[in-house]
């Protein structure tokens, strides 16, 4: 996105206090009371997409360049609703000049009420294990796990294996599983256990009784310059892949020392078509072996 003579201040959560947020005049020498904000509240239904339950539009205060107030989006009652508050910055000429899309809850509470998580069943899970990995079945899915790393290996859904695993080793430092182990939990989860020489952080994989797959990583003792280098890697055959659905932010990466530049909301990525675009233009030729969607949702 590009830079934006309005600007709007929000919490580092994204949420406004009180349907409020600070807007700022950056251009040289215009006012903004010709200058709008369109207003829309977004409810995410699951991988299907997403629906308008509010949108509106209103007009900014007389702001000279330079300065700020503070101005009511007039939300309505049912605004926490929603999944997502989407703001658009309307210009002194009636151009649209950047959109803000934010959150309106945390990962965790929102992925229960994107996919209606309350409604799932539960089922029994099965566990099998042999002298180099614990297999974990639970509605028809079956999970692969390295007892060597502990790391996920392999997926199978029925009768159809999806090829995608862990890197057994954390990205961005030196460090290898020490012990790994695994549990039954009161619930009936299983819960699969990696801890790192001496004690510098573990990785948890959960599969649960409605056929969920949970990962949960902690780093401790590792000095703060290589904490921000690190991370979990994992691997899928691109030429496995036709598209990515994503619930994140989006559409494309920024560096991460900007706050802005991205949106949140559902994204799909069409693999395909970009492929097909780069592999006709080298080599004028196309072979796919297989098409799997993969699903992915912040942590």
């Amino acid at each position: 996105m590009c830079f934006s003579p309005i600007q709007l201040d929000f919490l580092e959560e994204g949420i406004p206090v009180g349907g409020k947020v600070n807007v700022t005049n950056r251009y040289l020498f215009s006012d903004l009371n010709t200058c709008q904000l369109r207003i829309e509240v977004l409810k995410i239904k699951g991988w299907k997409g997403t629906s308008v339950l509010s949108s509106n539009s209103i007009s900014l205060p007389a702001l000279r360049p330079g300065q700020s107030a503070l101005v009511d989006l007039q939300l309505p009652d049912q605004w926490k609703e929603g999944d997502i508050l989407k703001i658009t910055a309307v210009g002194i000429h009636g151009e649209t000049l950047t959109t803000w899309a934010k959150p309106l809850r945390e990962p965790k509470e929102g992925i229960r009420r994107y996919f209606n998580s309350n409604e799932i069943e539960i089922y029994p899970i099965k566990v099998r294990e042999s002298t180099t990995d614990v297999q974990v079945e639970v509605d028809g899915k079956l999970f692969f796990f390295g007892k060597k790393s502990g790391n996920l290996e392999l997926v199978k859904v029925g009768r159809r294996f999806f090829y995608l695993s862990q890197n057994p080793k954390l990205e961005g430092v030196r460090l290898e599983p020490t012990k790994v182990s695994w549990k039954k939990l009161q619930d009936g989860s299983i819960e699969i256990h990696s801890s790192f020489q001496n004690q510098w952080g573990d990785i948890t994989w959960t599969v649960l009784p409605n056929a969920q797959l949970k990962m949960e990583a902690s780093i401790s003792q590792i000095p703060t310059p290589s904490k921000e280098l690190l991370g979990v890697g994992f691997h899928f055959p691109d030429s496995l892949i036709e598209k990515a659905d994503l619930i994140t932010d989006g559409p494309y990466r920024v560096w991460k020392n900007r706050r802005e530049g991205v949106g949140f909301g559902l994204w799909e990525k069409n693999i395909t078509i970009l492929r097909q675009a780069i592999v006709s233009k080298i080599y004028n030729i196309l072979s796919l072996k297989d098409t799997t969607q993969i699903s992915m949702l912040p942590n």
